[in-house]
């Protein structure tokens, strides 16, 4: 079973027990939709193909995080020369941090709004402005933290083939 069945299958349960240890209604359509495309992902992201699908990895992960056209990781690559392989798995790290930096939403915390919702009383004026603020913030923080775990599952094991390679050539 890969990660994403399983967490198909965990989610719902989880988001069962925070709706009623919370007071907080999740809009389970934007769960099932995310759902939806990690299960879709995983059945196409095997990072264990052969070593010359390595390069066009590196290139999909490259446009994924939104390196730019001039990036050498847009580029053809040698993965013969250890520095070049080096530099790919630095390069990598860069477009997967540059890319949270850039990408990550810039809303509310849905957790802070979530404190805050516990600290009122059910059913008042307050409770249901808390409720959509928090509504809000999940509904834009879910997508890049899917988005987000696939891209660092992709980068582990794209390290993992390049460190691989270095490893050889020692």
């Amino acid at each position: 079973m890969c990660d994403a069945q399983i967490l198909a299958e965990l989610v719902p349960t989880l988001i069962t027990h925070h709706v009623h240890a919370s007071r907080f209604t999740f809009h389970s359509s934007l769960i099932t939709v995310q759902l939806t495309m990690a299960i879709a992902r995983s059945d196409d992201s095997d990072m264990s193909a052969a070593a010359d699908d390595l390069p066009r990895r590196i290139f999909e992960f490259a446009r994924a995080t939104e390196v730019p056209e001039e990036s050498f990781l847009m580029k053809r690559l040698s993965l013969n020369d250890p520095d070049q392989v080096q530099e790919v798995i630095d390069g990598l790290m860069l477009s997967l941090i540059s890319f949270c930096y850039h990408r990550h939403p810039r809303g509310e915390n849905v957790h802070e709004v979530m404190e805050k919702l516990d600290g009122v009383a059910a059913g008042s004026p307050e409770a249901a402005a808390l409720e959509l603020r928090a509504d809000d913030a999940a509904a834009l923080q879910i997508p890049f933290i899917v988005t987000l775990n696939n891209l660092v599952e992709d980068y582990y094991h794209l390290r993992q083939r390049l460190e691989t390679i270095l490893q050889a050539e020692e």
